[in-house]
């Protein structure tokens, strides 16, 4: 089922048919053998068990039934979303409701006066979550057993500036096999892991439209293409694609005296390029493995033990080489109130393993 502002429409394997006698609708989805879809201000239920019946009548239960959601409150509904037993609706007045129970025994209540929603495109559910982008803000709304007292929490607190530049239409998408939530818009993609409960950003080389898992695959939309995430591709658009990251910044009540940087890193491929580790005004180039010079010390990881192993190598996914570890090291001279550590390059998938200062306060 299909809802996009005007009449229902579904896909019946061949055609892209319309429900004539559906009401305009801007969210929709199955629930107990009836359609539900909203308009700007109510809840309408199609009859149990025929999405084309939307003609009510008092005297059957099973006919098509309406409830007004937020009666005069001056908002307009977003959307609504499925929280197991319950329906959560998002207005754009910060209010949200909670839709229990089945009719005739329904009801209403108000969850919160404080949700800001971007649009009806930034609502994303997980299970009993929903997260909702809002203009400076990302919440997460989740289901306990005080539900209706609960306050959703803010999860963007640390990255409001990022959040503000999003532009009105972004498309929040939760990402199963990564486990993720994909703030699309544009070429930079923010993403909220939800194992490490933390923010990345991933920029990529052409602007992207949308983000579709199918099964154990994640698929990237784009104007031009559709292309298939790989862990082992570090390219987009046939162009390299660029990271960096930022550490915490180092303050120092007298001066930093740094004498040695050390970088400890384990490349995934030969490919790696214009890479290097900044500590302050002191620069570590991180060359590939393909640029080896005398200067560069090699390390070796810890591997399976192979002597007097029986296990059986074929079908054994365990490899039996290991990835070098390279050290780089600078000796300097550097004197600073702080120091700000800073990683960046192109192409390449790099594990960073170490970075050792030694410094001294003078």
């Amino acid at each position: 089922m299909l809802a996009s502002g005007g009449k229902l429409q579904y896909f019946n394997g061949e055609t892209l048919e319309t429900i004539a006698d559906s009401p305009n609708a801007t969210s929709v989805y199955v629930r107990s053998g009836r359609v539900l879809v909203t308009d700007e201000n109510n809840l309408i239920c199609s009859g149990v068990g025929d999405e084309t019946n939307w003609t009510e009548d008092t005297n059957d239960d099973s006919s098509s039934k309406f409830i007004e959601i937020g009666y005069k409150d001056g908002g307009k509904l977003l959307g609504m979303v499925n929280l197991t037993s319950d329906v959560l609706f998002i207005k754009d007045n910060r209010m949200l409701y909670r839709l229990s129970g089945e009719f005739p025994n329904w009801s209403v209540n108000e969850v919160s006066r404080n949700v800001e929603a971007r649009s009806r495109l930034g609502i994303c559910s997980i299970a009993d979550s929903v997260f909702i982008l809002g203009r400076n803000e990302v919440q997460n709304v989740q289901t306990t057993n005080a539900y209706g007292d609960m306050k959703p929490t803010n999860i963007a607190t640390l990255i409001m500036t990022e959040v503000q530049t999003l532009p009105a239409n972004t498309l929040l998408r939760f990402i199963p096999p990564l486990q993720q939530i994909w703030c699309v818009a544009g070429k930079n993609v923010l993403m909220f892991d939800i194992v490490r409960q933390s923010w990345f950003k991933r920029q990529f080389n052409s602007p992207v439209l949308d983000v579709i898992p199918v099964g154990n695959e994640v698929l990237i939309i784009k104007s031009d293409r559709v292309s298939k995430l790989d862990v082992w591709s570090f390219s987009d658009a046939d162009e390299p694609l660029h990271w960096a990251w930022q550490g915490q910044r180092l303050l120092s009540f007298n001066d930093y005296f740094l004498k040695r940087t050390q970088v400890s890193f384990t490349p995934m491929d030969r490919r790696l390029s214009r890479g290097q580790v900044r500590v302050g005004a002191v620069t570590v180039n991180l060359p590939a493995i393909e640029e080896e010079t005398s200067r560069r010390r090699f390390l070796t990881t810890k591997g399976v033990t192979i002597y007097k192993n029986s296990e059986p190598i074929y079908a054994n996914p365990q490899p039996i080489f290991n990835r070098p570890t390279i050290l780089v090291e600078s000796r300097n001279v550097y004197r600073s109130k702080y120091l700000d550590i800073i990683g960046m390059g192109t192409a390449g998938g790099i594990i960073f393993n170490a970075i050792i200062l030694t410094v001294a306060e003078v």
